[in-house]
C-alpha cells in the first residue's frame, strides 16, 4: 500500500486532496442543513393576500426559498448574458 501512494504524481496527489476537501465540504453542508432542520421544527402558516399555506415547519419554507433562489439567480444571469450577446450582435449588424 505504501508503494502505491508514493507512486502518485503531483497531479494525482492534488486530485486526491481536492476530492477529500470536496467530501469534507459537502459533508459539512449536509450536517449544517440537518442541524438547521432539526432545530427549526416550529409550525408556521403563511398568508399572502388571500392564499394561505398549510402549517409546515419553518425550516421547510426557508430551505425551499433558498433552493428556489439557487435556480432563479443563475437563470436570470444566463438570460441577461444571452440578451447582452444578442444586443452586441444587433449593434454590429448596423441596425
Amino acid at each position: 500500500m505504501r508503494r502505491k501512494i508514493e507512486s502518485f504524481s503531483l497531479e494525482g496527489k492534488m486530485r486526491l486532496i481536492k476530492r477529500i476537501a470536496m467530501i469534507f465540504f459537502l459533508s459539512s453542508i449536509i450536517a449544517i442543513t440537518l442541524v438547521f432542520v432539526l432545530e427549526n421544527q416550529q409550525r408556521l402558516e403563511l398568508n399572502f393576500f388571500s392564499f394561505t399555506t398549510a402549517s409546515l415547519p419553518i425550516s421547510l419554507y426557508i430551505v425551499v426559498s433558498f433552493l428556489i433562489g439557487m435556480f432563479i439567480g443563475p437563470a436570470s444571469v444566463a438570460v441577461a448574458m444571452a440578451l447582452g450577446r444578442q444586443n452586441k450582435s444587433f449593434r454590429r449588424s448596423g441596425h
